[in-house]
């Protein structure tokens, strides 16, 4: 399996030139996984990831290469907004996973997100925040 800095070579490699407002854009996916705090490594691998099918030319076969974990395969591709979604389909997607770590990704991504973003990107984020929120107390109150 991948370790956790090796995860952050990848994504450094494959956002290479990118930028998320003045930094580097790995940056960004770094902050999404620090934020998940003691998650298990295979979430923090995907948060990693979470922006590479969207923004890169990295594929799956790139990751199995690379020793990535099936799960957190998973969990990436489920956080891939889809060319043919609107935010809102895509909102609504995450949430009909019902999977606690897609949530939590997202939620953390969008935690990250809101800080230094637009007017309208705020209200955006802060209603998608809300719905998986939501969504997440809604699979803790489930078990």
């Amino acid at each position: 399996m991948i370790k956790i800095h090796e995860m952050i070579q990848l994504i450094k490699s494959a956002h290479d030139g990118q930028m998320y407002g003045d930094r580097p854009y790995w940056t960004h996916p770094r902050a999404v996984m620090d934020f998940l705090g003691a998650a298990p490594d295979e979430v923090k691998i995907a948060a990693l990831g979470h922006d590479l099918f969207e923004d890169t030319t990295v594929t799956v076969a790139d990751l199995k290469t690379k020793g990535v974990p099936y799960r957190s395969i998973w969990l990436i591709r489920q956080l891939a907004r889809r060319a043919d979604e609107t935010y809102k389909e895509y909102i609504e997607r995450l949430i009909a996973t019902s999977d606690r770590d897609v949530l939590v990704i997202k939620r953390a991504d969008l935690m990250v997100n809101l800080n230094g973003c637009t007017e309208r990107q705020r209200r955006r984020y802060e209603l998608a925040l809300a719905k998986i929120s939501m969504a997440l107390a809604d699979l803790e109150l489930s078990i």
